[in-house]
C-alpha cells in the first residue's frame, strides 16, 4: 500500500507561497495560505523555515509579518 502522507519539500512550500502571492497580488496571510494549500501544515513550515514570516522572506516576499507591511512610527514624536 503506498504511503498516503506525502513528504512536502522546502521547494514546494516556497513555490506554493509564490503562487498564492501571485494570485493575491501581495504576500498571503497564513490563513489565506492554508486555505489555498491545506496539505502544507505549520509544522512543515517550521521544519524548513522556522516561521511563516521567514518562509515568506525565503520566497522573496518583502514583508515584516504574515502578509502585513507597516512602518514603525514613534508615539512620542522623538522617533525616526
Amino acid at each position: 500500500m503506498p504511503n498516503e502522507n506525502k513528504t512536502i519539500a522546502k521547494e514546494e512550500i516556497i513555490a506554493a507561497i509564490k503562487e498564492a502571492a501571485e494570485k493575491l497580488g501581495r504576500p498571503p496571510k497564513f490563513s489565506e495560505f492554508t486555505n489555498a494549500f491545506p496539505a502544507i501544515k505549520m509544522g512543515t513550515i517550521r521544519k524548513y523555515a522556522g516561521t511563516y514570516t521567514l518562509a515568506l522572506r525565503e520566497a522573496g516576499l518583502d514583508c515584516l509579518g504574515a502578509g502585513l507591511r507597516w512602518r514603525w512610527t514613534s508615539c512620542s514624536g522623538t522617533g525616526p
